[in-house]
């Protein structure tokens, strides 16, 4: 429509030349595309800022829906994988794998003595302590209290298995400095070995019992009762 509008223009300008009409559809002509452009420009602006606050709310959402869903699978205190995650992850997993459940020794004598903040930092100097040992698509996993748990998804034999587990138990049992004390945890470690298509919870399991019988072989054993002599008269 302007472009019709100036060629007109240009055609009346040849024939009749600079007359008062024409400046007056000149000026006509010019004001209507200035407002024309305006109103583009203006809508152009509008639109980008509706697209910029658009992808701004989308952006908020997608980082608020990926916070839910770490904090619904991972643990607050020391940031590994929870329960939850640990299971889902050993059923995702068919493959040959190694489940180790992990069981802190010596662990409530610092909680009781130093107190809870203690203990976190004990939980959370084991986590870092864990996380050396994993490698990709292996999980480390707080399960609850001082229980942890490990996913190794490359197959191991089961000596390769349970030397890992020996080194891992010694790396827990370092020294470590917790608000300003060297203290000290063992750990329990019960391994499992499951071959492609063996079901997690049949490795959970041999592994709760394996961990359990290394917990009660370091128990203390009782003191058989003395004899005490008799005199005889």
């Amino acid at each position: 429509m302007v472009f019709r509008s100036f060629a007109l223009l240009i055609g009346v300008l040849a024939v009749t030349g600079w007359q008062t009409a024409t400046w007056i559809v000149v000026a006509g002509s010019a004001v209507s595309s200035a407002l024309v452009v305006v109103r583009q420009l203006t809508a152009f602006a509008d639109n980008a800022r509706l697209l910029r606050i658009v992808d701004a709310k989308v952006a908020e959402v997608n980082r608020l829906a990926a916070e839910m869903e770490h904090r619904a699978f991972h643990d607050a205190l020391t940031g590994l994988a929870n329960r939850a995650m640990f299971q889902r992850r050993l059923d995702e997993h068919t493959d040959a794998r190694v489940v180790l459940l992990i069981d802190l020794d010596g662990f409530k004598p610092i909680n009781d003595t130093y107190g809870h903040a203690a203990g976190d930092a004990v939980l959370a100097a084991v986590a870092l302590r864990l996380r050396e040992f994993t490698g990709p698509g292996d999980v480390a996993a707080r399960l609850g209290g001082d229980e942890f748990g490990m996913l190794w998804t490359q197959p191991l034999t089961g000596d390769e298995a349970r030397a890992r587990a020996a080194d891992l138990a010694a790396a827990i049992g370092l020294p470590m400095m917790v608000l300003g004390q060297e203290v000290r945890v063992g750990a329990s470690i019960g391994v499992a070995i499951g071959d492609a298509g063996c079901s997690g919870d049949a490795l959970l399991h041999e592994a709760d019992l394996a961990m359990y019988a290394q917990k009660a072989a370091k128990a203390p054993r009782p003191s058989a009762p003395r004899q005490v002599a008799r005199s005889h008269h």
